[in-house]
């Protein structure tokens, strides 16, 4: 008779003397739940490559549309913004900048350094430029994780030239109509950040040590990243240019649009609005002319940027440790408040 102890020690068997297998967890919900957006979003991709390829005389014209738009509009006035940045970062100016702009940003958002400078470059130039420098920002180990999430948010403003002059003058006819969409658009995003100052917990971060020695760019250098950024921008474009097609043609977005004109101070809108959540542009140029609330409409797309502009910026701040879904909720939170404010400063 065997002991109890080898009864403990030996495998368990089934009555029919096979070995009993240990069972195999049984997947979490957690888990599931959270491979639905990845296959999701993998799925999403086969489809937009099998419709670009089913139906090529439909979308490589509208390819071509995004790209030339991004040529003749987006390119010249964010690339040399871009190697301007470069150039200032090599030769030392950057560092001239933000003694002027640091204060603002100390005060605002108790962030110190070069802060400042992202801070001022990204009000002067706009989408991507603010998300590319704070990312350099944070790889050079001169911002914390903390002070990159309010950074992030902050510095993701479009450029004054485009809400002026595209907006205003071209879409509007009225240069004083950009100036109240471009206050309420900045305004939100600086007092987002200056809620974040106070929101977001503080935590204890060595960023000394886990600093990486600023980086010595040459000339050269200061080109290639400054070309290869405007070509990912580009690229978004093309991109996004053809999807809001796609979305268009199969009716993808009627839904939303049918939900907005539901709402009867935003029917009139409803079509602009569902167009600029893709792409901001197009969005805008629908809804300019519509109405009274015109104007707070284009202040909400231009704040929220669309997703074409928002991906930009996820490419640029994802390696920095930006949580996207932080990013994404602010940024929708700072749209809703241009628009209020817009509605404001246009009743006054």
């Amino acid at each position: 008779m065997k002991s109890s102890s080898a009864l403990s020690l030996s495998p368990a068997r089934r009555r029919d003397g096979q070995s009993a297998r240990p069972k195999k967890p049984a997947k979490s919900v957690r888990s599931v739940l959270s491979a639905l957006p990845r296959a999701a979003f993998a799925a999403g991709l086969i489809a937009f490559a099998l419709l670009f390829a089913v139906f090529p005389d439909r979308y490589v014209p509208v390819c071509l549309d995004g790209i030339a738009l991004w040529a003749l509009n987006v390119l010249p006035a964010v690339f040399p913004f871009l190697f301007v940045s470069s150039l200032l970062r090599l030769t030392g100016g950057a560092e001239k900048v933000s003694r002027f702009f640091s204060p603002l940003s100390r005060a605002l958002f108790a962030a110190g350094g070069e802060s400042g400078y992202c801070l001022f470059m990204s009000l002067l130039s706009g989408y991507p430029v603010g998300a590319s420098l704070v990312a350099s920002y944070r790889r050079e180990g001169g911002a914390g994780l903390r002070e990159t999430k309010i950074l992030a948010c902050t510095c993701s403003v479009s450029g004054p030239l485009f809400v002026l002059g595209s907006v205003g003058a071209g879409m509007f006819g009225d240069k004083k109509t950009g100036f109240l969409i471009l206050a309420a658009h900045l305004l939100s995003a600086l007092l987002s950040g200056v809620l974040l100052r106070f929101l977001l917990p503080r935590r204890p971060e060595a960023t000394a040590k886990h600093a990486r020695a600023k980086e010595r760019l040459s000339l050269s250098d200061g080109v290639q990243r400054a070309a290869v950024t405007a070509i990912g921008a580009g690229g978004c474009i093309a991109v996004f240019y053809v999807l809001s097609a796609m979305l268009s043609d199969f009716g993808i977005l009627t839904p939303l649009q049918g939900l907005l004109g539901k709402i009867p101070p935003l029917a009139p809108y409803a079509e602009g609005l569902t167009k600029g959540l893709v792409e901001m542009t197009g969005g805008c140029l629908a809804v300019a002319g519509q109405g009274a609330l015109a104007p707070a409409c284009c202040a909400f797309l231009v704040t929220l940027g669309g997703a074409s502009l928002l991906f930009q910026q996820i490419v640029c701040l994802r390696p920095a440790g930006v949580r996207i879904s932080l990013f994404l909720f602010v940024k929708f939170l700072q749209a809703v408040a241009a628009f209020f404010l817009c509605l404001l400063f246009c009743a006054l």
